[in-house]
């Protein structure tokens, strides 16, 4: 890979996962990415598989021309270190930060065009962060935005409709990569 080439990194820090993609948008596809089980790990782990990340391609932070940061719902602690960490890069780098919805990332990693479906993160207590989602050719349509809402009742909504729940989805860290210079505010969806 070219270190000329514009490179968006992608971070999801929302849930359990750790997501870290280098993502090329002139070629419109993810170079390098990594999904690791962080749990609660997320402040530990982040810079050193980025920094692993980037090693692996002979990169350094300086490749990096935009970067897109998962903005929830989810871990009130994991959205922190993630927009914390991405601020912080972004403003050493000089470069666009943008925020993606971490349910809409998930949908998109998790869904084949033109199905709708349900992705649910743990909220807790038998309930569960969720939106209604349809995976277009090119992206991903909301039809119900996040919101917070007990496990079962996003189940009996879903069999209603004859949609999938999909339990505990990893959020695409590419979908967000892909984002990075377009996106929304990065700031974090507490529900």
């Amino acid at each position: 890979m070219s270190s000329a080439e514009p490179l968006h990194l992608g971070i999801d820090t929302s849930t359990a996962w750790l997501g870290l993609s280098l993502y090329c948008p002139r070629t419109q596809a993810e170079r390098a990415g990594t999904s690791v089980r962080a749990e609660r790990r997320h402040a530990e782990l982040l810079v050193p598989l980025l920094h692993g990340l980037l090693s692996e391609h002979g990169l350094s932070p300086a490749a990096i021309t935009a970067i897109g940061c998962g903005t929830g719902p989810g871990s009130y602690t994991g959205l922190r270190v993630g927009l914390a960490a991405a601020a912080g890069l972004a403003a050493g780098l000089g470069v666009p930060l943008a925020g993606t919805g971490s349910l809409e990332a998930a949908a998109w990693g998790s869904l084949t065009p033109g199905q709708t479906g349900w992705p649910v993160f743990d909220a807790r207590r038998g309930n569960v962060y969720t939106a209604r989602v349809r995976r277009t050719p090119g992206g991903v349509q909301v039809l119900l935005p996040a919101r917070k809402l007990p496990l079962a009742e996003v189940r009996e909504l879903a069999r209603r409709l004859g949609e999938d729940v999909i339990p505990e989805p990893v959020p695409a860290a590419a979908w967000i990569a892909a984002r990075a210079a377009a996106g929304a505010a990065p700031a974090a969806r507490y529900l």
